[in-house]
């Protein structure tokens, strides 16, 4: 009865009840669950911002070793100087992607959008005033499988670690998880930005992710959302996590 009185009242402001571990209505609380039930003691993050993503990461409880890459100079100054209060988390200022070499990253008003892409109509539409390209800088890029072995060597414990692979890069997640081949039996967990409504020109739309994840032994465990159309309701962008068939 206290439940049910608790609920009505939630309602009444506008709020509603919701079983945090049964239901998992956010982002966290999912990750939560995931790390209490499957042994993942490194994180690899890529496109990591500020940092933002990790520090999420700490705050549900995770406690093992995070790697965190940024291409841009700006973000990646205040990611290292986030990252220099940890001594289990690594900030690396390089792009992962597909092959290896030098690219051009669009550098936005908004970090949070910079991409390897242009942004389309759509996007000058809805965000003019993050979108507008400030400048461009040239980056590093390396595929992750190629560069595993250094990650490793700073592991006194000397172990095969279980791998959660977080990617938001702006329509350039593809490219990072087919660098990532080599070491995909590592990886217990993905965490992918996909696309509903594209922002970016030549972006791959939802379907051809989750496919070429599906194919490669992953299965959907929750998704959530990022951001959607205030006008239309359509959804834009959703956070995915997958797990590994095999699990």
């Amino acid at each position: 009865m206290a439940i049910k009185i608790h609920k009505i009242l939630a309602g009444l402001v506008g709020y509603d009840m919701i079983h945090k571990e049964r239901n998992q209505p956010t982002l966290e609380s999912h990750l939560q669950q995931i790390f209490r039930r499957y042994p993942i003691d490194i994180v690899i993050d890529v496109g990591a911002n500020k940092g933002q993503y990790a520090k999420s990461l700490r705050n549900v409880g995770f406690k093992g070793i995070i790697h965190s890459f940024e291409p841009a100079s700006e973000p990646f100054a205040e990611l290292e100087k986030a990252a220099s209060r940890d001594k289990k988390w690594h900030a690396h200022h390089m792009a992962l992607g597909e092959s290896e070499g030098e690219m051009e990253l669009n550098v936005m008003h908004g970090s949070v959008f910079n991409s390897f892409l242009q942004p389309n109509a759509y996007a000058k539409s809805k965000l003019a005033s993050e979108v507008p390209v400030q400048k461009k800088e040239r980056v590093r890029v390396y595929r992750l499988d190629a560069i595993w072995d250094s990650l490793e060597k700073g592991d006194t414990e000397n172990k095969e670690h279980n791998v959660l692979l977080k990617m938001d890069t702006q329509g350039f997640d593809m490219k990072v998880f087919r660098g990532s081949h080599g070491i995909l039996d590592r990886v217990i967990a993905l965490q992918s930005e996909l696309s509903i409504t594209p922002i970016y020109e030549g972006m791959p739309d939802f379907l051809q992710s989750i496919t070429e994840y599906v194919n490669h032994g992953f299965t959907p465990s929750g998704i959530y959302t990022v951001s959607r159309d205030k006008d239309s309701l359509l959804l834009i962008e959703l956070d995915c996590i997958m797990l590994r068939n095999r699990l």
